[in-house]
Parts: C-alpha cells; structure tokens; sequence
C-alpha cells in the first residue's frame, strides 16, 4: 500500500510538472506580449510587475482546469472550489511572485548576459534584448516559487482527498 501511494505521489507531481511547464509557457508568452505591447524595460519594474500579474491571473483560469482534470483527477470537485483556488493561486501571483520579480530582477544579470551571447548563435533568438533575458529569468524564478506554493495548497485544501 505504501509503494502505491509513493507511486501515485510521484505521478501526481509529475502530472503537475507538465501542467506548469504548459501554464508557464503561456503565461511566459503572454507577458511577454504585453511587455512588448506596452514597450515595458525591466528599468520600469513595478510596471512589469503589473504586466505579470495580468498575464498570471489569466493563466491560474487554465490551471485550475488542468490541475482539476488531469492532475488531481477531482471531477467530484464543484466549481465553488474555484473561490479558494483563486485566493491560493492569486495570492502566489501578487504576493509571492511579486515579491520574487522584484528580488531577483537584476541580481542575475550575469546568467541573462550569458543566455544573450548564446542567443547571437541562434537564429529565431539572435535579436531578443537583454532585457527580454532579464524580465524572463526574473519570471523564471517567480514562477517555480508559486509552483511550490500552488502545489502544497491545492493538495492540502482544494483537491484534498476525503
């Protein structure tokens, strides 16, 4: 019985791997777009906060769903349990995710440096700005902080087991 649940728990967290990386992605890709959009640098980083709180809260809609469906498997879960995954998931955006754009925007200067001169070697990212490498990493980083976070909530309180 014991092999079993380590077994389910290693599936389940893998399933949530792949339903973050397919999140992220998206999540990735619409900041980016409105970053884009607005002209935002990582100079104006309360600004580029906002961006990913808009481009974060539109993607946690697409993980409940994912996380619902494929993750957790819950189709007993009602959708008033979309209340509490939205003050857990948000709450990772604007709190957690904030606070880790904001800590690690420039601190990893060095790594964005080395992913641009890699980037002039390949051509469908040779043109992408430092500051593209820079926002990203900073996202990079916040991301995986409310993934940790999400998980443990979303086990604990949303898709909990009876």
């Amino acid at each position: 019985m014991k092999h079993s649940v380590s077994k389910l728990a290693k599936h389940r967290v893998s399933l949530f791997a792949v339903v973050g990386v397919i999140n992220t992605l998206v999540d990735i890709v619409l900041l980016n777009i409105l970053r884009i959009a607005t002209h935002t640098t990582t100079d104006q980083s309360n600004k580029l906060i906002v961006l990913n709180l808009i481009s974060a809260s539109t993607v946690a809609l697409l993980s409940f769903y994912l996380n619902r469906r494929f993750v957790f498997k819950a189709q007993d879960t009602k959708n008033h349990m979309i209340v509490p995954f939205l003050l857990i998931t948000l709450s990772g955006i604007f709190i957690l995710q904030s606070l880790v754009i904001k800590f690690t925007l420039h601190r990893f200067d060095p790594i964005a440096q080395f992913f641009m001169d890699l980037g002039q070697h390949l051509p469908i990212i040779k043109n992408f700005s430092f500051n593209f490498y820079e926002a990203n990493i900073a996202k990079v980083c916040a991301t995986a902080a409310s993934m940790v976070w999400n998980y443990t909530w979303y086990q604990k309180v949303i898709f909990k087991k009876n």
